[in-house]
């Protein structure tokens, strides 16, 4: 009975701060959230863009793993054959307790850890964020993988321990995939950058300077790798799409606002997650999680709207002073001029 009231108070209260966030009045709120459901229930298909519908598109072995094969293509990565398993979600804690939530996590056939998330808003150090969120799943990753070496070599003989001690700083191959509906750089407003408006597709990794500058920009390590895709900057039409990587962005950008019915992409998994998506297909729950998402997104931006709109009053605060500050100098300094000069002029006096 208890647990029931502190889930409904914990959701009241979340309520509450959507509409402190947003700046608007608890019946306006609930009006928004009736305005979404319908949105919702009137749509041809999920958006993917949004948790719900991302986790449905990719709601399967077969779908995840042609679109990971799809978005590993352009690395020369070989191809997922099947995946061990798939998770829809994970929770990752840091110091301090912070929670890093996970989109879909799965694991290759080969090894592979794979984070997979779809991010829609542009987050205050979204880029600290991907390396942080993916700093803890390699310690995941590397935990599941010590396991393994343990049972492989469980016993306390001197050829598994030192078996167990061969592998005890090795890790696995962990990639980190993040779709972004907006841009990783936005301050790259160059005419050059209008040039790239296709390079939709990025990837990080750790360089030595020493071997960049020798000519060998060669990562430093192969088995961490974060790859960034620019939603934004994918505007192929239906009949320009070459591979996977493009069929799947395309069902991602392009799902939500669709009008009539998508083309058939002639693939299994392609199209039975178009089939997933479906609004006459989907359960009330899922539709109910999407209006959720949605009035989280919003919610998340309310809430970085305030905070751009205070460091700009904040900022202007700091100027205020600075410039005070500078006056109040400059003051003292034509004061001390003054008696300097004063006391000159009594002297030839």
């Amino acid at each position: 009975m208890k647990q029931s009231q502190d889930k409904t108070v914990k959701e009241e209260t979340a309520v509450d701060n959507y509409a402190v966030s947003l700046g608007i009045s608890q019946s306006e709120l609930d009006a928004r959230r009736a305005q979404i459901r319908e949105e919702v229930n009137s749509a041809r298909y999920l958006d993917p863009r949004f948790d719900a519908g991302f986790k449905k598109l990719l709601g399967t072995k077969d779908s995840l793993r042609s679109f990971l094969n799809g978005v590993l293509a352009p690395m020369k990565i070989a191809s997922v054959e099947s995946l061990l398993f798939s998770n829809v979600e994970m929770n990752l804690y840091t110091p301090e307790h912070m929670q890093l939530r996970m989109d879909i996590r799965a694991k290759t056939d080969n090894g592979t850890h794979v984070d997979v998330e779809m991010q829609k808003v542009p987050l205050t150090f979204i880029k600290e964020r991907i390396l942080l969120q993916e700093s803890a799943f390699v310690c995941v990753a590397k935990k599941e993988y010590d396991q393994a070496v343990t049972a492989k070599y469980p016993s306390n003989s001197a050829r598994d321990r030192a078996m167990r001690e061969r592998f005890r700083y090795d890790i696995p191959y962990t990639f980190a995939i993040w779709i972004c509906d907006f841009s990783i750089n936005p301050e790259d407003t160059s005419a050059e950058a209008g040039k790239k408006a296709q390079n939709y597709h990025d990837s990080w990794h750790v360089y030595s300077d020493t071997e960049v500058k020798n000519g060998s920009p060669l990562p430093v390590c192969e088995k961490i790798k974060y790859i960034l895709i620019d939603l934004g900057k994918f505007n192929k039409s239906f009949e320009e799409l070459e591979n996977d990587e493009d069929r799947w962005l395309y069902l991602l950008k392009n799902a939500g606002s669709a009008k009539e019915e998508l083309p058939k992409f002639g693939d299994a998994a392609l199209d039975d997650a178009v089939a997933r998506i479906r609004i006459n297909e989907t359960d009330s729950e899922t539709k109910e999680a999407q209006v959720t998402c949605r009035m989280s997104v919003e919610e998340q931006i309310g809430r970085l709207a305030m905070a751009f709109v205070d460091g700009k009053e904040e900022g202007r605060k700091e100027e205020r002073e600075k410039l005070a500050a500078e006056i109040a100098a400059k003051d003292a300094e034509n004061r001390e001029l003054r008696a300097q000069l004063n006391s000159l002029l009594a002297q030839k006096v």
